[in-house]
Parts: structure tokens; sequence; C-alpha cells
């Protein structure tokens, strides 16, 4: 998955038990175990994360070329108004707004690949 934002772009890459986030601006990779990220499993099982704070559907619109149910919540991390946009299909995060003090922070991710297989030579930085 990519993610463009104001600090330049970021590809981030899931396979269940390790994140790792790539910023290519900056040349530096993170990598995040299960053990030291609780997000990872809500990125799986995000319908039952967003009842679990009791989030509501508002509305649907299209991102890009994903069909998503619009979802409103207070967002834990921040306790600030969030709205994020699920993919139908696949029940996936495509857009998220939160709130913040100075205005709205928006991420839109693109290029979302499900399922597919990854060539180690992805996993070197340059």
């Amino acid at each position: 998955m990519e993610v463009g934002s104001p600090g330049g772009r970021t590809i981030t890459i899931i396979d269940g038990r390790t994140m790792y986030s790539y910023l290519p601006s900056k040349n530096t990779a993170i990598k995040l175990t299960k053990k030291s990220s609780s997000q990872m499993g809500v990125l799986s099982d995000y319908v039952p994360y967003l009842e679990s704070l009791g989030a509501k559907v508002i509305g649907s619109e299209k991102i890009g070329q994903y069909d998503c149910d619009i979802y409103e919540f207070i967002d834990p991390g921040v306790n600030m108004a969030s709205k994020v946009w699920l993919w139908k299909a696949k029940q996936f995060p495509v857009k998220v707004e939160t709130k913040i003090p100075d205005g709205v922070m928006t991420t839109i991710m693109k290029d979302i690949k499900i399922g597919i297989d990854i060539d180690d030579s992805e996993f070197m930085l340059p």
C-alpha cells in the first residue's frame, strides 16, 4: 500500500506478523512486529475495530476505484472526531480524516494490493 502525504510518500507492506514502512524521501524504513504494533491486527479485521469504537455509517462514496462506506467515530489515539472510508469489497480503510487542533489530517491509500506474493528483493533498502 502506498500513502502520499505532505512529507512525501510512504510505502507499507504488511504480511500478517510484520509491517514494513518505507519512506523513500528519507531513505528510511521501519520494521514493526506484531508484538510491537497493535494496529496490524486492526487493519486485517477493521469492521470489528470500528464497531468497538461505536463507529456509525454516515454515507458512501467512491474513492478512486474503491466503493466505500463512510464511518464516523472518535479516534482513541488522539481523542478526536474521525472518519474512515472503508472499501466495501475488502473491508479495508482507503481514506482516513482525523480532526486535529490545527485542522484536519487526511490520509488516502493508493495502489492497494491484498494477498499478493512479494519478491524478497522488495525488502532490500537502497
